[in-house]
């Protein structure tokens, strides 16, 4: 059925499957997550380092580290 708020499709769904129709949906989430978030990690450390190695410095500012984030999470979504 069609629940109308949230505790209603709680309730229909512990009727129907019990507590595992809550966590049906987890292996094919970390399916793809786990991919997605290695090369997100890895496009970002290599960033980092290269960033680093460029400017002669061990670390990055806040903003290049949060532009850095972004563009790491953006390339890894795009190629999931």
């Amino acid at each position: 059925g069609v629940a109308s708020d949230t505790a209603g499709a709680a309730v229909e769904i512990w009727r129907a499957e019990g507590v595992a129709g809550f966590y049906s949906s987890a292996g094919p989430n970390y399916a793809y997550s786990t991919p997605v978030d290695v090369v997100k990690f890895l496009l970002y450390e290599q960033l980092k380092a290269s960033l680093a190695a460029r400017r002669g410095r061990s670390g990055l500012s806040p903003v290049e580290a949060a532009v850095g984030g972004a563009a790491a999470a953006a390339t890894a979504q795009a190629l999931a």
